[in-house]
């Protein structure tokens, strides 16, 4: 799938079908990243470091607790996918 045009994501806004995942988004003039796959937007570094971490910590919680030690990722740039659909940024 080719990346939106910013009028194509004007219009889903409008339209409140922005995340596939949350299903609407509030648009602002900078998105830090865009996910490819699910579009879900991050505006800030911090957003998506949260995400991803929230997510993360609930799925060790069910399914690796007691396997290895809860290490959250305070670095961005150690973050390639996106925290909801997992697609590669």
């Amino acid at each position: 799938m080719d990346e939106p045009t910013y009028e194509q994501i004007a219009e889903w806004d409008a339209a409140g079908e922005w995340c596939l995942i949350h299903g609407h988004e509030p648009l602002t003039d900078y998105q830090y990243k865009v996910c490819g796959e699910c579009y879900h937007c991050y505006p800030t570094p911090e957003d998506l470091v949260n995400d991803y971490n929230d997510i993360l910590y609930e799925g060790w919680l069910k399914f690796d607790q007691g396997l290895y030690p809860w290490i959250p990722t305070y670095d961005v740039n150690q973050i390639y996918s996106c925290a909801y659909c997992a697609h590669d940024f």
